[in-house]
């Protein structure tokens, strides 16, 4: 995205009212580290908000918190140690089976961080 008043207006909606505009600033605060961008300056304050808001914040704006989540940990190496003790506290980093869950995608980040051969772990069947 290039437009700079698009970039600041998808910013102000971390505390939006509405989830749908939330899980855009989420989506896209993932996706701005999963691109190979030069990762912006807040992922601090980011990494606060996941650990203070997750657990309280509606189904359809976890899974784009999770994917940041995901995202930071995948690729900003000074950063992975505490998405992992996220996700540990989250409880993915067992083996367990998976409920339909918005953790999956923190899930299976994790455990690529956490699996010595980096190869992403196979897909389960869900019944």
């Amino acid at each position: 995205m290039k437009d700079e008043n698009t970039k600041a207006l998808l910013g102000s909606w971390e505390h939006y009212e509405s989830p749908v505009l939330r899980r855009l600033f989420w989506y896209h605060q993932g996706r701005l580290r999963w691109t190979g961008q030069t990762h912006p300056d807040n992922t601090v304050s980011l990494l606060d908000a996941l650990e203070r808001n997750l657990a309280k914040e509606d189904p359809e704006v976890q899974w784009a918190m999770n994917l940041t989540a995901g995202s930071i940990g995948v690729h900003d190496t000074s950063h992975r140690t505490r998405c992992i003790k996220l996700g540990e506290k989250w409880g993915c980093t067992t083996m367990n089976r998976w409920h339909r869950t918005v953790r999956r995608t923190i899930c299976r980040s994790l455990f690529a961080l956490r699996r010595p051969s980096g190869r992403n772990l196979r897909r389960r069947s869900r019944h």
